[in-house]
């Protein structure tokens, strides 16, 4: 399966990447702003989108907007304001940073569902 993570930081974006791979995720792509997420989903349709929303350029909520216009695909937003997300994508799931990895199975395991 593949999965784009839109992160702006390297350590984090590599710490997503391990837990995906824990999943069973074999292939990604990175994104630290929203063009760039939007150019890889593009190029190679994910099967999962990991997102922080707060981005260096844009917002990774922003990017999953225009993303989602041509496809569902299943997302988990990890952010340090995870109440900001609930309020604005209603329903989205989302962790909080920092996060376990037992919480991000459980927001991948929902997300995916």
């Amino acid at each position: 399966m593949h999965a784009l993570i839109i992160e702006d930081h390297k350590l984090v974006a590599a710490l997503v990447e391990d837990c995906l791979k824990e999943l069973g995720f074999t292939s990604f792509d990175f994104a630290d702003c929203h063009a760039d997420a939007v150019a890889a989903a593009l190029r190679n349709l994910p099967d999962l989108i990991i997102a922080d929303d707060k981005l260096a350029e844009g917002t990774g909520l922003g990017a999953v907007t225009v993303i989602r216009e041509s496809r569902h695909i299943p997302v988990v937003f990890a952010s340090a304001e995870p109440e900001r997300i609930a309020k604005l994508e209603p329903g989205a799931i989302t962790i909080s940073k920092p996060f376990s990895m037992d919480q991000f199975k459980t927001a991948v395991a929902a997300a995916m569902a």
